[in-house]
């Protein structure tokens, strides 16, 4: 993991999120890396993968790494909007109650 790496991992680290989308092909770290950094250090937060490699990554290769949900592109709006609307439901059924 470079610098940058590094850094992004830190600023999703100290801030409050409930929800990371991010794709699967990326310059430097990849999403199957956030994705599985992200859900050892805060397994509570929603992913959602996106890809245009649909041939390439299964559903099942996304979810192994702890994702919770993916999207192949092109995507409508609308679809999204509704994977982003179930996975911050499910988290939120999945978080302890106050």
């Amino acid at each position: 993991m470079n610098e940058r790496d590094r850094a992004i991992i830190k600023s999703i680290k100290e801030k409050v999120i409930d929800l990371i989308i991010t794709d699967i092909r990326m310059p430097e770290m990849n999403g199957y890396q956030l994705t599985k950094k992200m859900k050892e250090e805060r397994p509570m937060v929603g992913i959602i993968i996106m890809t245009a490699y649909t041939s390439i990554y299964t559903e099942g290769d996304i979810r192994k790494i702890g994702a919770d949900d993916y999207i192949s592109k092109p995507f409508e709006l609308i679809n999204i909007i509704e994977k982003i609307e179930r996975v911050l439901f499910q988290m939120k059924s999945l978080k302890p109650m106050k």
